[in-house]
């Protein structure tokens, strides 16, 4: 008989619950999830297309404008450039020259000229054709242009501020083993401008327009 005021059975101890982390609850052969990639504030994306591209090399160039005659020269260049994908890409291209051009003959005497300029290109726009490469660029030139007289009764010696600002082509052909040929050819204006003569006579007024061209060869990166 079932006596309905028994005491039911206990029921089995258990302890407390635990729960399984979602990450242990992955099979083996299962891949976490990718989360996508957040740049922090600060960082900075860089853009796949753009590649920084470095050359550096010797130039020997040819100047008009300053002096009654073409002087020759030598110098340096370097050239940083952020080249894209895109005909717009930056590039930087500093230069340091020496021109000089000695024994002009004129009326009273002989003349000697010298010139020592630095300059900087900024180059806006870049095409290519294979190995040829050609750049558009603002350019600027600033140095000390020095006279000095001989075979005259009074020869003397003097140098004044040199500076011109213009616009210039340059065009490279890369070479094996990293090397290339660099060519350039700039039409400036002269901001500054002198006048030369053996007394009494004037025989030069330097010419507002300044030409250069110019040949190099280098290394580039």
């Amino acid at each position: 008989m079932r006596d309905d005021n028994a005491p039911l059975p206990a029921e089995p101890a258990t302890g407390p619950s635990m729960k399984v982390p979602a990450s242990d609850k992955q099979s083996k052969g299962d891949s976490p999830n990718l989360q996508p990639l957040v740049l922090s504030p600060g960082a900075v994306a860089v853009d796949p297309s753009e590649v920084v591209f470095v050359s550096y090399g010797l130039l020997g160039a040819t100047l008009t404008g300053p002096a009654p005659r073409a002087m020759m020269g030598l110098g340096l260049y370097g050239l940083v450039a952020f080249d894209r994908a895109s005909p717009l890409s930056l590039a930087l291209r500093a230069t340091a020259s020496y021109y000089g051009r000695a024994g002009i003959p004129e009326t009273g005497g002989v003349a000697d000229f010298s010139l020592g300029v630095a300059g900087l290109d900024v180059c806006a726009l870049r095409l290519t054709a294979g190995p040829v490469s050609s750049r558009a660029c603002a350019a600027g030139r600033v140095g000390r242009l020095s006279a000095s007289g001989s075979n005259t009764y009074d020869g003397q010696s003097n140098g004044r501020i040199f500076a011109s600002v213009g616009s210039a082509a340059l065009v490279t052909l890369a070479l094996p083993a990293a090397f290339e040929l660099a060519a350039g050819a700039e039409v400036g204006w002269a901001l500054t401008r002198s006048e030369y003569a053996f007394n009494p006579n004037v025989f030069y007024r330097s010419s507002p327009l300044v030409l250069m061209f110019g040949l190099g060869i280098g290394r580039h990166h």
